[in-house]
């Protein structure tokens, strides 16, 4: 049998390490104690409906436990990811609420911040935390563990996200190198290297660009009268679990769909092989599909034909 290798896992633990200090019930026990209860009190007494702290207390818990208040808030910036953890709400979400700058917080990014606009998130969350505590049972086994155990089911959904973007960086960075493996020696007096494109010019004398972003993944352009043309979008899902190839066809699908009209292109490169017949009933829109283990492999059929489109798209010589 094949062994395991516990990656992802190994990585959540280093993220978790980091986290237990910034937006976890450690990081909030931290605060309290510096700020003290007094504090804490006046702003909660303030802030929250009587009758949510007078719940939360059957229960021998304190308000801060669910409530965000702009004093703890202002001691740890970061503990504000806590109080969004706790009640599941999603960093997109945050994004859509025009809350972007405490997802920034959360990472560390940043710490500019104003007092009023600590109070409103304050505001906006205890009115989510009295919705979540209005639907809670007097039969449920209410504790600190309760509300500690929501931000880490929260917390594990969002590592699983950015541990999936990680998998497709790095996959992005395997056909990046591939890419220029191929392209470099054959120009190699006009290839211009930066962060997330590369540049020089074909055959023809005309400029070509690819991009390396998102939406798509790579997208290959070529400069002709002052203006850029789309040629190739290419897009690379490297994960390696074959139950989830499906939803990943679907998402290159989307992806795709979006530079329909325009005639390009359009490539998918994947991280394990599938049949043709599947792969095309998830991404009709694909018009070559590739995967990354064989076509690494110089010698395979797969490479020889990625490198032979590619040139010829390009308007490389042979």
């Amino acid at each position: 049998m094949e062994l395991f290798t516990p990656t992802k896992q190994l990585w959540i633990i280093t993220r978790l390490r980091t986290e237990r200090g910034k937006v976890l019930r450690d990081a909030l026990r931290g605060a309290i104690e510096r700020v003290g209860i007094q504090t804490i009190d006046h702003d909660l007494h303030t802030l929250v409906n009587k009758n949510a702290l007078n719940k939360l207390g059957a229960f021998g818990l304190r308000g801060e436990v669910l409530f965000a208040v702009p004093c703890l808030i202002k001691e740890k910036l970061t503990i504000s990811g806590y109080y969004r953890l706790i009640l599941g709400i999603s960093q997109k979400e945050y994004g859509r609420k025009g809350l972007g700058k405490w997802v920034e917080i959360e990472k560390g990014k940043s710490n500019t911040i104003s007092e009023s606009e600590i109070r409103n998130l304050c505001v906006a969350l205890i009115k989510a935390g009295e919705q979540l505590l209005s639907v809670i049972s007097n039969r449920d086994n209410i504790t600190e563990d309760f509300f500690h155990e929501l931000t880490l089911l929260t917390l594990g959904a969002q590592f699983d996200g950015s541990y999936r973007v990680i998998v497709g960086q790095k996959a992005v960075a395997v056909i990046r190198d591939l890419i220029e493996k191929i392209v470099k020696p054959k120009n190699p007096d006009s290839f211009q290297e930066r962060e997330n494109e590369i540049e020089f010019n074909n055959a023809a004398g005309r400029q070509v660009k690819i991009r390396f972003g998102s939406d798509p993944d790579i997208l290959v352009s070529e400069c002709s009268a002052n203006r850029y043309r789309h040629l190739l979008a290419i897009e690379v899902k490297g994960g390696s679990d074959p139950s989830n190839i499906h939803n990943r066809l679907g998402e290159a699908e989307k992806s795709h769909l979006k530079l329909s009209a325009s005639g390009v292109l359009r490539w998918t490169i994947i991280g394990v092989p599938v049949d043709e017949q599947t792969a095309r009933m998830r991404s009709p829109s694909t018009n070559r599909f590739y995967a990354i283990s064989t076509l690494l492999i110089e010698e395979s059929q797969e490479y020889e034909s990625f490198r032979r489109e590619l040139t010829s798209i390009l308007g490389l010589p042979e």
